[in-house]
């Protein structure tokens, strides 16, 4: 509903000048033929072309005027003047009223009335002697008419060839207008008056009182007429918003359907239009154009009703020079006197399209009016999309991604290729344009995407492309909400989750079809071994990829890329120490695997990677323990098409094409073990800013009393992070009152001494997760203890975990977090609670963490490749809550069998990498 605020008005004053010829055409005239006196007093009816009038008698029943219908003959000597002639149309004679009175009487009145109200005619009084007085008014809707508004068209003579007559003179005021003869007149020939009304009306009244019996009759005419030339006018002018605040239509929008009135600005309420029509209202067309067509002279005001909180356009050009410009002030109001041959009263042109619908001789054109729209404000939200469902998805949820917002994205409100304004979305993603004015076409937004990013709510497919602009239409009535997603970003709801498990013995010996590289459903929540069949799927057996830790999924084909890995008793692949496959999970050829590259074989060394230790047979031990973490190959993520993995022997960082696997690169990796440069074992990788991340740590092992310390650094050797391992760890082991220590130690061929291995880097946002091995846990089939730190981002950079708190937030174990109340972690407490108590046998451990860890993009937890949950010797994946450090839950993967207790390694590091199988959706 709109709200009326005020009325815009224009004065408008159409003047008809006295003094300017014009040409008269006539139409029908009222036939009078038929009366008789007694008529009048029953209300007759005449006929008038389609028309009708009445014939009323304004003195009621106390007397009935004398009046007779008569045929004046016409084209002969008595009626030869041509301008009479022409009024009714050179027809043999006119039908004129007689109206009689005798010498002395009183006047008598009579009164023609028209249901409709007239314009267009013109009254012939004739026969008018210096002993007659004849005096008129009108009316409209019983509102008298200011008779000074009628004019006298011209006076005149029935014929030119008798003697002349006296003239007739009309003296006008605001309530009638009288007429006499002051000169002496023929009685063969009868002079005449022809008037017309400039304003519309229904009543005629004209009263005759006659002063001799010389003369005791005047005769009346009624008569269609018009003057072509100067009495239709026409307004015109354009409605429009005035966005640019330019107060000129030029380039502005129109406001098409708008209602325009009209009204006079004295006087009547009502305006006729010439053919007798009310006019009071128009509507502006599709380009904002309004017009009063075929309206009589007068001071008219033109206004709109507009709603609540609009203003009207200042009046910029106060002389007017610019057509193109706002008639009407601030105020609403302006005056304009239009007359003929005046500045801005100009013909009709048939030729413009805008005078082409009038039907007026003249025009004044531009009568403009300009609306300064109100002012809206223009709202949205842009998100990170991590579903790509089109929707901000903002509940918690273990099987799908919570969106967030994308602060400072470049957002730009455009009308059409204007730039209305720039902002950048705030850190929660708000897209806010104040103050802009209402325009009924609405504005579009233009994002500025990042690079790698489309949008995945896209209302008309396809999306443009990735880092494509987007431009989209912004409304009051509906915030814009925008998702954006990334490659790297996205992911579908509850992915499956492919891991790493081992098995023993050589990949052709008996254990041979072990499944090592399995999938599950991120969202299952019963241990695998427990779950029902179908929930996990045998990727990769032990025969055809053997012992493997680095992971990658290939989004783009479903194919996952595994690296062979030194464990002990669990023996490499068919192809050695510098083997890297490629498993299938989709299509024909799904749940097979192949070699995808082979570096010893590439560097035409087969003891490049390092030389296979194990012992065939391997049926109850196994050798080469010392090389553990030394030989093949490290962690493995996909970037950009290509595969990434550390050559442990050579420490080298491998990068091979996906597509084309002869195009590969060895780069040396930094070292920053100064003085101990042998010590230096990288192992993690990780993607952080769309790059490479390494970890590795200074083992210490050529040292005699140091302590190992870890490193997080960019490809180019830019150290993020140094993690001293000198940090107190609990219990290793504890059960009744006996507690193993769980402090780290440097690399040794010590299975049972705890030893530091950074093996994964995860980001969580701009935070990091580091995943630490136990190496004794690949040294023998003992347990291996992990842990997780976490750094927080600060600004500027990376600043680890510190008494259980990261980033100013409360992990789950302040210090201290050992079972028996011993310190544990950095400065004695831990972020993520990595503890584990079988309440059944009353022991446990206080660092049962993560090997390698998964964060789903979007989702507040991480899942990590650990073991025992609820039971000992389990190996498990379990869920931490990343915002609090709390563990949630666990999904048990295998379990020692009783039966058989060696078919597996329980908690002997029997987990390897880990990652999420997020698809390429878009």
């Amino acid at each position: 509903m709109l709200l009326i605020k005020k009325e815009l008005i224009l004065n408008i004053f159409i003047k008809y000048e006295n003094g300017v010829d014009g040409k008269m055409v006539f139409g029908n005239a009222v036939s009078f033929e038929n009366i008789l006196s007694p008529d009048i007093g029953k209300n007759a009816t005449l006929a008038w072309g389609e028309k009708t009038l009445t014939l009323v008698n304004s003195h009621g029943d106390e007397k009935i005027p004398i009046v007779l219908g008569s045929n004046i003959p016409l084209g002969r000597d008595m009626s030869n003047d041509e301008d009479f002639l022409s009024i009714y149309k050179n027809h043999s004679y006119a039908k004129m009223l007689a109206h009689f009175n005798c010498k002395k009487s009183e006047q008598t009145c009579i009164q023609l009335k028209s249901q409709n109200p007239m314009f267009s005619i013109c009254l012939i009084v004739a026969s008018v002697d210096g002993f007659d007085h004849v005096s008129i008014n009108s009316s409209l809707t019983r509102w008298r008419t200011n008779m000074t508004t009628w004019k006298t068209d011209w006076v005149g003579k029935f014929s030119n060839s008798q003697p002349t007559t006296g003239r007739i003179l009309a003296k006008n005021d605001s309530n009638s207008i009288s007429l006499g003869c002051f000169e002496e007149s023929s009685r063969n020939n009868l002079n005449y008056i022809i008037m017309h009304p400039t304003r519309p009306l229904d009543t005629i009244q004209i009263c005759y009182k006659s002063y001799s019996e010389i003369s005791e009759y005047v005769l009346y005419s009624l008569v269609e007429c018009a003057d072509t030339e100067t009495s239709s006018f026409a307004i015109s002018g354009y409605i429009f918003y005035d966005k640019y605040y330019s107060s000129s239509r030029t380039n502005n929008l129109p406001a098409d359907n708008t209602e325009v009135y009209i009204k006079p600005v004295n006087g009547h309420s009502l305006i006729y239009n010439l053919e007798g029509k009310i006019v009071s209202s128009t509507k502006t067309n599709a380009n904002g154009f309004y017009y009063f067509d075929n309206i009589p002279s007068g001071d008219y005001q033109v206004f709109l009703k507009l709603p609540d909180g609009t203003k009207y356009s200042p009046v910029s050009d106060e002389a007017q020079e610019d057509p193109y410009t706002n008639k009407a002030d601030s105020e609403g109001i302006i005056t304009t006197f239009i007359f003929l041959n005046a500045s801005g009263v100009v013909p009709v042109s048939k030729t413009l399209p805008d005078d082409m619908h009038l039907t007026s001789a003249y025009v004044i054109r531009e009568m403009n009016i300009g609306i300064l729209p109100p002012n809206i404000t223009l709202t949205g939200k842009i998100f990170i999309d991590y579903n790509a469902n089109g929707q901000m998805d903002t509940t918690p949820s273990n099987t799908s991604a919570i969106d967030v917002p994308f602060p400072y994205i470049t957002v730009i409100l455009k009308d059409g290729d204007r730039v209305v304004a720039t902002i950048k979305t705030d850190a929660d993603g708000n897209i806010n344009f104040a103050n802009v004015p209402l325009i009924p076409t609405g504005y579009m937004v233009y994002v500025e995407t990042p690079n790698g990013f489309v949008m995945t709510n896209y209302p008309f497919p396809p999306a443009p492309p990735a880092g494509a602009p987007i431009d989209l239409i912004i409304s009051q009535d509906e915030p814009l909400l925008i998702g954006l997603i990334s490659n790297p970003l996205y992911c579908q709801d509850a992915p499956q989750l492919a891991i790493i498990c081992y098995a023993i013995q050589n990949h052709n010996e008996s254990h041979s079809d072990d499944p090592v590289l399995i999938s599950f459903p991120s969202n299952v929540t019963k241990h695998l071994y427990n779950s029902p069949e179908g929930t996990v799927t045998h990727l990769a057996t032990h025969g055809e990829i053997g012992s493997v830790y680095g992971l990658g999924y290939d989004r783009k084909t479903g194919d996952i890329y595994t690296s062979a890995f030194m464990k002990y008793f669990s023996g490499f692949g068919p192809r050695g120490t510098g083997a890297i496959y490629k498993t299938h999970t989709v299509g024909s050829k799904a749940r097979t695997s192949e070699l995808f590259f082979d570096l010893n074989q590439v560097k035409g060394d087969p003891q490049y990677c390092g030389s296979d230790p194990h012992i065939y047979p391997m049926e109850n031990f196994d050798n080469g323990v010392e090389s553990v973490g030394k030989i093949s190959f490290g962690d493995l993520d996909i970037l950009n098409g290509s595969i990434y993995t550390i050559a442990l022997a050579s420490r080298e960082l491998l990068k091979i094409s996906i597509n084309n696997p002869s195009v590969y690169t060895l780069s040396n990796i930094y070292n920053p073990c100064i003085g101990f440069q042998d010590d230096w074992r990288p192992f993690a990788l990780g993607v952080r800013h769309g790059s490479i991340i390494i970890g590795g740590v200074c083992t210490m092992e050529s040292s005699p009393t140091g302590t190992p310390v870890g490193y997080v650094m960019e490809e180019n050797g830019n150290i993020l992070l140094r993690i001293p391992f000198d940090f107190p760890r609990g219990c290793k082991s504890f059960g009744g009152a006996f507690c193993i220590p769980g402090e780290y130690s440097p690399w040794s061929s010590i299975y049972f001494d705890s030893q530091p291995w950074i093996s994964d880097l995860t980001m969580d946002g701009e935070d990091m997760i580091i995943s630490v091995r136990d190496r004794g846990g690949d040294l023998d089939r003992d347990v291996g203890t992990y842990d997780i730190l976490r750094a927080c981002y600060n600004g500027d950079q990376l600043i680890l975990e510190n008494g259980g708190v990261c980033g100013g937030v409360n992990g789950a174990h302040l210090l201290p977090s050992g079972y028996f109340g011993t310190p544990d972690g950095i400065n004695g407490g831990e972020f993520y609670n990595d503890n584990f108590f079988f309440p059944r046998d009353n022991n446990g451990h206080d660092n049962v963490a993560s090997t390698a860890g998964v964060v789903i993009p979007g989702y507040t937890t991480l899942f990590g490749s650990s073991l025992d949950i609820d039971f000992v010797g389990q190996g498990t994946v379990k869920v931490w809550d990343n915002l609090s450090g709390n563990l949630m839950y666990g999904i048990g993967v295998y379990i020692q069998n009783n039966d058989n207790p060696t078919n597996n390694f329980g908690k002997a590091n029997g987990l390897g990498d880990m990652e999420a199988m997020c698809m390429l959706d878009f």
